[in-house]
């Protein structure tokens, strides 16, 4: 069916509106096979490494992304840089560069109380779950992270860091201090 389709699709709107598209699928086809070249490879040996799965495209053929500026957490930083590493391997005459602030992933936390907290999220609020995380080990009961402390960790504005704190705080990992505390302020629920 797909190539009665291609010539259905080409028939009706020429060629060269489709050359674009066609790129882009190819895009998308080289992608995965890229992606399962790099796991068989046996590069992803750890969980978060196991767990990436990129898209890679061409710029010229997808629209302009203007890349945002994002520090991504050591474990979730040392994956990309297999990835990229695999990738550069196999594609010598091409450049990587992540556009750290678009996809999504699947983040699954165990909390204390039993409960499990399955969701999909953006890049940015799984680098913020990733600071929580490292900072659960707080010696001081109870735990408090604060929008200044990501936004330095993560090298992005405070506001960003706010929304996304008070996103995980929706989802009962963080509970709001409004005791007097600095404004930002939460709690890390165990």
């Amino acid at each position: 069916h797909v190539e009665q389709n291609h010539a259905i699709f080409t028939k009706r709107f020429g060629a060269n509106s489709l050359h674009h598209c066609e790129v882009m699928l190819g895009d998308v086809y080289a992608s995965r096979e890229l992606d399962a070249a790099f796991h068989i490879a046996g590069a992803a040996h750890d969980d978060t490494t196991a767990a990436l799965h990129p898209l890679v495209i061409s710029r010229q053929f997808w629209p302009d992304v203007e890349a945002q500026s994002l520090t991504m957490p050591p474990r979730l930083a040392k994956s990309l840089e297999t990835f990229s590493a695999h990738y550069a391997r196999t594609q010598p005459t091409r450049r990587l560069r992540w556009l750290l602030h678009l996809g999504s992933v699947d983040v699954e936390v165990d909390m204390d109380d039993g409960r499990r907290v399955s969701v999909r999220v953006s890049p940015l609020q799984a680098a913020v779950v990733e600071v929580i995380s490292s900072m659960v080990e707080c010696v001081p009961v109870p735990c408090i992270v604060t929008a200044d402390d990501v936004a330095t960790e993560l090298s992005l504005d405070r506001p960003s860091a706010l929304g996304t704190l008070r996103f995980w705080a929706g989802h009962g990992l963080l509970q709001e201090l409004a005791d007097g505390t600095a404004p930002g302020s939460f709690e890390v629920k165990k």
